[in-house]
């Protein structure tokens, strides 16, 4: 059983929390971080879902208002990643559903070798190109719902 924090609008705490699975109501939202990470050779680092046998972004939810220490926590949490060190970008924060998603990069070549995985999220991870991604979008093997954050990351890049 897991208890998620709630958020207003404008991502300030509310004194709410709903167990996963269950919809925020009225002006509540749910916050959730997602994290690009980039090697040198501008690949990006993608988590397999253990449940769904998909790829998606890194991410999770947030439950204090300090969005980038939640983000360290679930990359830590997910993969054993510290990001301490990073310059973190937020490249976009979308509102979808009474969900809030911040979106966020960083630099950095990760040993993927050197993870520890959190096995009951994330079977698997690797490096995959744009076009990887877009081929895996198309055959279905990447979560749906993450194609927004392709599309943010996108528009970021061509800035």
């Amino acid at each position: 059983m897991e208890w998620l924090q709630l958020f207003d609008k404008n991502e300030n705490v509310i004194d709410k929390k709903i167990l996963r699975g269950e919809d925020p109501s009225g002006n509540e939202y749910i916050m959730v971080v997602y994290l690009f990470v980039f090697n040198s050779d501008n690949k990006i680092l993608l988590e397999r879902n253990f449940e769904k046998n998909i790829w998606v972004v890194p991410g999770g939810h947030v439950d204090t208002p300090n969005v980038i220490d939640n983000l360290k926590r679930e990359s830590i949490e997910e993969m054993n990643l510290d990001i301490s060190d990073c310059n973190i970008i937020n490249i976009d924060t979308l509102y979808n559903d009474n969900r809030i998603f911040k979106i966020f990069l960083i630099h950095k070549d990760v040993d993927i070798n050197l993870l520890k995985l959190q096995p009951e999220e994330v079977s698997e991870v690797k490096y995959f190109s744009l076009e990887e991604i877009d081929n895996m979008i198309n055959d279905g093997t990447f979560r749906e719902n993450n194609i927004k954050f392709i599309d943010s990351l996108k528009k970021h890049l061509n800035k």
